[in-house]
């Protein structure tokens, strides 16, 4: 019986905390002539080579990989659908922020009020990461299959894949964001490799790796990304920043993928330390408590941010300093304050969440996949209902969450979808059903 992997839920619980902890400590708003300016406080070559190692959502890719493989088993073995289950989970906590900014931006645009329907659409951002995450999740039960039966040569084909857009991208268009269907190739690509390193570390496929040559591996990945960028075309930085305004996250790049491979190599060496420190109770307690945040706290940290700009913009001459030492030395308050008001948007949220209803899906997959386009077009192009592509993608996320909760018949393997049981027709046996771990869910 698989047992929950306590570095995993650390993993995954760490990396959104880095993340909130980079947004809101980065960020620099001001007033200019009665204008609202939203920036990044720090750049230059050394923050660029600071994001190489600040940005872990490969690790949140990788973590949940690892998660959903011991899911799939799980469901597979009691004859469920691994899908079915997790749908509208991945959804419950996006919908109040989705209704709350769908509602704002549309007020905002039919009145005029141009910055609140801009706030509504930068809220929306973030979204980036659960319109991939659903396709990739929904794509489990099939990566899941194809890992056991290829092994390591899924994600190495799917490394192949990035690499010709990139070089495809590089030879026509350069070092530009807009690449047409090659970035949308790549950011399918780029997050289902990191997903599938998740899936081969739980099934073992780097057991064999020896100390020595994680460390050998970890310095050549470090070698690939510092050739890619000083000898390549890449660019410097692995998050937008301003003089690097194309990152290697935006389209994602093969870059990416180096990166998520040296990350998964340091995984390997500190799990076994890592493992041995998150042991005891209170560890245990920690993390049983907040992974299930994990999702909310990356969806709602910005909104809480917004809350407190509001309030700031009552006295911006004091409450929004200027970028130099009166505004690093406002960095804690800042970062305490943001906390302090996440918890409070949290607890409304959490209420909100639990009122919401749970099923299992009859129909997962295809709204998951409807859902995934609504919440990826939103990313493009906001909630404002004024606005037809705005209301496409509103559109698209009621239609698909609509689709979910069209609820399953509970009977063993008619629970499971003919997606999953094709995928899992040549699955690993299981002689024992393992566990579903908690930290397989991101909410």
């Amino acid at each position: 019986m698989m047992k929950r992997n306590p570095v995993i839920d650390a993993v995954r619980v760490g990396s959104v905390a880095l993340v909130v902890f980079a947004h809101w400590f980065g960020a620099h708003v001001g007033v200019e002539n009665g204008a609202v300016r939203v920036g990044i406080g720090v750049s230059g070559p050394v923050v660029w080579a600071l994001t190489w190692v600040l940005q872990v959502m490969p690790l949140v890719f990788f973590a949940g990989g690892y998660a959903n493989s011991a899911g799939v088993d799980a469901a597979r073995a009691r004859g469920e659908s691994f899908l079915a289950k997790r749908a509208m989970a991945l959804m419950i906590p996006a919908i109040p922020l989705i209704a709350l900014f769908s509602a704002a931006s549309t007020a905002g645009g039919a009145l005029g009020l141009q910055p609140v329907a801009t706030v509504g659409h930068q809220m929306m951002k973030p979204l980036w990461f659960l319109a991939i995450y659903l396709v990739v999740v929904a794509l489990a039960p099939l990566m899941v299959r194809l890992h056991d039966r290829f092994g390591l040569a899924v994600p190495l084909a799917m490394t192949a894949v990035v690499s010709t857009v990139d070089f495809i991208r590089f030879s026509t268009v350069g070092l530009v964001a807009d690449i047409g269907i090659g970035g949308d190739v790549n950011f399918l690509f780029v997050w289902l490799t990191a997903h599938q390193f998740g899936i081969a570390c739980a099934r073992g496929s780097f057991a064999k790796l020896t100390r020595p040559w994680l460390y050998v591996l970890v310095l050549a990945a470090v070698g690939a990304m510092v050739t890619m960028v000083f000898a390549g075309p890449y660019p410097p930085s692995m998050l937008g920043l301003p003089g690097v305004p194309v990152s290697n996250l935006s389209p994602p790049t093969l870059a990416m993928i180096v990166l998520a491979f040296a990350q998964v190599c340091v995984f390997l060496l500190i799990e076994p330390w890592a493992t041995r420190k998150l042991s005891g109770v209170r560890a245990q307690r920690f993390l049983k408590r907040t992974n299930p945040l994990a999702m909310s706290v990356y969806l709602w940290h910005l909104p809480a941010g917004a809350m407190l700009l509001g309030f700031a913009l009552l006295a911006p001459e004091i409450l929004l300093p200027s970028p130099g030492l009166g505004w690093w030395l406002s960095r804690p308050l800042w970062l305490a304050v943001s906390t302090i008001a996440l918890i409070g948007v949290l607890r409304v949220v959490r209420r909100v969440d639990r009122a919401l209803p749970t099923v299992d899906s009859r129909w997962p997959l295809a709204g998951m996949l409807i859902c995934a386009y609504g919440v990826r077009e939103g990313t493009r192009h906001g909630l404002d209902l004024t606005n037809p592509h705005a209301s496409h993608a509103v559109l698209a996320m009621t239609i698909g969450v609509a689709v979910l909760l069209v609820e399953a018949q509970r009977s063993g393997s008619r629970l499971g979808s003919a997606w999953e049981r094709s995928a899992g027709a040549t699955g690993r046996p299981s002689s024992s059903p393992p566990t579903l771990p908690a930290s397989s869910a991101l909410r």
